[in-house]
């Protein structure tokens, strides 16, 4: 209990911030320390707890096996000690630190004004940070505590993963003007002989509208697969591919013209986004005011 007391427990805020910021220094600007102090302060973890906890490598500080482990038992503790003064008024202006959302370029391109906005106007001293999401919907880096916020498809989450509905979508198919399916009836053969461009922002090689096409005794050939969004414009469809993709997705990229957004001449399920978050951080008004924000910004 003593060296729990006297060493370990002061050292947690440093633990969390070398796992926020991958750096001595930026951990030494978020909790007003040098960055000797912050070393020396390392030391003393590893020295704690018997392993290294954060090698050096070329792209920063990366936790270790047992660091990753001991993540959400650290932010918990944080968690518990911070409820101590939770009966005091809540003020985001007072909100310090990196928030972290993960989520896909399509839903990024419609959250970062709104947020940029939010952030700025009532959160003035936290920095916002959207990253790409993962091949495992970043579930990994909820559970560590390197990222705040997941937005993306409704997914089988664990129980440990909170969850709120955000927006519903629909697919549509978008091809050039001059497509020959631009006009005329559309049918589910017509369209699956088409040549098709997918975007798959975690690899996979099949989708929603290929289980549609399945249904249907259907199977469409995929000629490019690319991992996001942004990559599709009428340049890159021309007259020969066509695309299917959220509704919101397909208004913009019809907004610089040349484009035909049709119906999917197949039923292809509703494109729900969902909200994820670590249930550690359910009762953090910190999150809270995250999960309201980006609630915010979509509607």
């Amino acid at each position: 209990m003593t060296k729990w007391n006297s060493i370990i427990l002061p050292l947690l805020p440093t633990f969390k911030a070398l796992l926020d910021h991958r750096s001595a220094v930026r951990a030494g600007e978020d909790l007003g320390l040098t960055q000797s102090a912050v070393s020396k302060q390392l030391a003393k973890l590893r020295d704690c707890f018997g392993d290294e906890l954060f090698t050096r490598t070329s792209s920063g500080l990366q936790p270790t096996e047992r660091a990753i482990q001991l993540a959400p038992k650290v932010i918990a503790l944080l968690e518990d000690a911070d409820g101590l003064f939770r009966e005091s008024p809540f003020d985001p202006a007072r909100l310090t630190g990196n928030a972290v959302i993960a989520t896909t370029d399509e839903i990024r391109a419609q959250l970062t004004v709104g947020m940029l906005r939010h952030v700025t106007e009532h959160a003035p001293n936290m920095r916002l940070t959207l990253i790409p999401l993962e091949q495992d919907y970043s579930q990994r880096r909820l559970e560590n505590g390197t990222v705040d916020l997941v937005i993306s498809v409704n997914w089988h989450a664990p129980d440990h993963l909170q969850q709120r509905r955000l927006i519903s979508d629909r697919f549509v198919c978008l091809m050039g003007n001059g497509h020959p399916l631009a006009r005329g009836a559309l049918t589910g053969a017509d369209f699956a002989a088409a040549h098709h461009i997918m975007v798959a922002p975690l690899g996979h090689e099949w989708g929603v509208v290929d289980v549609a096409l399945e249904q249907k005794g259907l199977k469409r050939f995929v000629r490019l697969s690319i991992p996001d969004f942004l990559q599709v414009s009428p340049e890159l469809l021309g007259d020969d591919f066509v695309i299917s993709l959220p509704h919101r997705v397909a208004l913009e990229i019809a907004k610089r013209g040349g484009v035909t957004i049709r119906e999917l001449p197949v039923e292809a399920p509703a494109i729900d986004y969902y909200l994820f978050w670590h249930q550690r951080y359910r009762n953090s008004r910190r999150t809270i005011w995250l999960r309201d924000a980006v609630t915010r910004a979509f509607q």
